[in-house]
């Protein structure tokens, strides 16, 4: 098979971001390998370009034969966001899934002579917060909890493991990624809003990047190409730094209906939340974090191709039962 025509493979690809990157690819006549867990391969559409392969668990999976043939990898498959461990064993899973897979897959990448990896990470290992600035793709590391630490430890081990084999690493770190059918904090406050339930959220005045799905698959498959992509971090964002009560203006607007915001005071919906063991869903959902993409613009020639309102329109549009975010 030669090179031109050897297949695209995307870990996690019946997943939320998944699915929609191998509609992206395929888009754009790319031959796909799209690798899947046990039994969620239906989620895709059949499609002669595209090639689906069952994996029963990625810490036990034949990286050699799955990725042989291949041309490039984008390595979306991870245990995302779910707070705290529980106990040492999930403590354990996270970091297995998140850091070791990782370089495991990436010698294997590099040992089957891959051109490019692409490793979907978080903007959370720069921090929950950005504070009055914004994050750049220079920003120094500081992860705010577990999950965020695990997507830094695999960054690191990838760029370890790539070293000497002929490998390019390209690492996209990605704030809150929005789109239909996608889980996360955002598309329970969005089901609310529909419902008419009144949200103590009119007060904010923060700014938060986010990010729609096929923007970030816009991405991803530019930075598969782009000479330069593998350089620095490549930071993932929107063309707008909403405010959250702004946002859900938006999304009311889009519906035809009311946000019914109420101005409670920050400091007690703050104090409130962390009583309820939810302080880091409140920062995650009220608390600033932007995100400066110049620097990816610039050196990668990117704009996003839809806006916010367009991509929060198609989100609401496509979306069934209510639409959704995934928070990286």
């Amino acid at each position: 098979m030669s090179a031109a025509r050897a297949p695209v493979i995307v870990t996690g690809a019946s997943g939320f971001i998944g699915r929609h990157l191998v509609a992206e690819l395929l888009g754009r006549g790319r031959a796909v390998r799209a690798l899947v867990r046990h039994g969620s391969g239906a989620r895709l559409p059949s499609h002669p370009r595209l090639e689906v392969r069952e994996i029963a668990d990625i810490l036990d999976a034949p990286w050699g034969e799955l990725l042989a043939g291949g041309d490039s990898l984008v390595h979306l498959a991870a245990i995302a966001h779910r707070g705290a461990p529980r106990d040492p064993s999930e403590e354990r899973r996270v970091r297995a899934v998140n850091r070791n897979a990782v370089g495991e897959i990436t010698c294997a990448a590099g040992a089957c002579r891959l051109r490019r990896m692409v490793l979907l990470s978080s903007i959370g290992v720069l921090g929950a917060n950005s504070g009055s600035g914004a994050y750049r793709s220079d920003s120094p590391p500081a992860p705010h909890d577990f999950y965020s630490l695990t997507k830094l430890e695999g960054e690191r081990l990838a760029a370890e493991e790539s070293r000497g084999a002929g490998l390019s690493v390209c690492i996209v770190r990605a704030p809150l990624v929005f789109g239909p059918d996608a889980p996360g904090n955002f598309a329970r406050l969005l089901a609310w809003m529909r419902r008419g339930v009144p949200l103590p959220l009119g007060a904010l005045g923060n700014r938060r990047s986010l990010v729609s799905v096929w923007n970030l698959c816009d991405l991803i498959a530019l930075c598969l190409e782009h000479p330069d992509a593998d350089r620095a971090p490549v930071l993932a964002g929107d063309d707008e730094t909403p405010s959250t009560p702004e946002l859900l203006r938006r999304c009311a607007h889009l519906l035809g209906t009311r946000a019914r915001l109420v101005a409670a005071p920050v400091p007690v919906l703050r104090a409130a939340a962390s009583v309820f063991g939810r302080a880091a869903d409140f920062e995650r959902l009220c608390g600033s974090l932007v995100i400066d993409t110049r620097e990816t613009c610039e050196r990668l020639g990117w704009r996003p191709p839809l806006t916010l309102d367009e991509g929060l329109r198609r989100t609401l549009a496509d979306a069934r039962g209510g639409p959704g975010a995934r928070e990286n």
